[in-house]
């Protein structure tokens, strides 16, 4: 007797559902830390800066040259600090906006949730009936086979929405990598600075195209971590996946420009960075394709074993 889709179909909603209410807690711990941290950015930088607000809308190169001053100036480590308290503060502003969206929709969800669970126990009970009419003196065994087969669907759902959460990130990072090998010049403070002096704007480049997006490829990143985590809470055996990198992305990213920027050696740190985490991406979705496979064998042997106990 084969698990019927319904069955399979509800509880898959319900573990979503419930994954849904984890990341939601998680996600409000995440804003929570944002507020504050932005907070007390603004705090540190409203002491040093008069108007915050408005060199934040500077060009990146702008802030830089802003922010570091000529050659001499930009090996202060404290004006490096300030730097990097900008960026984190626009980081953090971009990141508020986003988590607040995602908040919205997830908390919109769950109102389903009573009604998905009401369905699942209608579908539990309907099966449960079917093995007793069946009157098998081995329908113990086939119940235990069938929860079996139900998680490796769970499973193998997971599996799916962690492809397609890295698939999004490898997307973003690459139109990072675009932009970021686009640049031909950084760190060549001399023209920037005259250019401030004289109060002209820069126009937007590529690096401030890259800077655009890196909040929301460090968030993909992130969702992807917490589906791979989501992946690891079905599994019996712990499986390591390197996501080294991963959460501390954009402090990584504002200290490697940085330190392109103060020695001139173009975008080289940066962007070494990036690549490093778009390969690491990159080895953990073959790492889930080969586990998907191994889910299709499982359930098809369990089929085959629940088959057999019947005939």
């Amino acid at each position: 007797m084969k698990t019927p889709k319904s069955l399979i179909d509800a509880l898959a909603a319900y573990k979503s559902l419930e994954l849904v209410e984890n990341h939601l807690i998680l996600l409000e711990e995440r804003l929570i830390e944002s507020y504050v941290t932005k907070q007390k950015l603004e705090v540190i930088l409203i002491k040093e800066y008069e108007d915050v607000e408005k060199i934040q809308k500077l060009s990146l190169k702008g802030l830089f040259v802003k922010i570091l001053g000529d050659h001499e100036k930009q090996m202060e480590i404290e004006r490096q600090e300030y730097l990097h308290a900008f960026l984190e503060l626009g980081e953090h502003k971009s990141t508020i906006k986003l988590l607040e969206k995602e908040k919205e929709i997830l908390s919109k969800k769950l109102n389903s949730k009573a009604k998905i669970k009401a369905k699942l126990d209608q579908e539990i009970k309907k099966w449960e009936a079917k093995l007793q009419l069946s009157k098998s003196p081995k329908s113990v065994l086939t119940i235990q086979l069938n929860k079996q087969i139900v998680e490796t669907y769970n499973l193998k759902r997971e599996i799916h929405e962690g492809l397609i959460a890295g698939s999004k990130a490898i997307r973003s990072l690459e139109k990072m990598i675009t932009f970021l090998m686009d640049i031909d010049t950084w760190g060549k403070w001399n023209d920037y600075y005259a250019d401030m002096k004289q109060n002209r704007e820069f126009a937007m480049s590529s690096i401030d195209k890259a800077q655009k997006i890196a909040s929301t490829t460090k968030e993909l990143l992130l969702h992807f971590e917490s589906e791979l985590n989501d992946i690891l809470s079905h599994k019996k055996i712990p499986v390591h996946y390197n996501l080294d990198g991963l959460h501390h992305f954009m402090n990584i990213y504002f200290e490697n420009l940085i330190s392109d920027w103060i020695i001139r050696k173009e975008i080289k740190n940066a962007l070494n960075s990036i690549e490093g985490i778009e390969d690491n991406v990159n080895r953990i979705i073959i790492s889930l394709n080969n586990e998907l496979k191994q889910a299709d064998i499982s359930i098809r042997y369990l089929e085959e074993k629940k088959l057999g106990l019947i005939e």
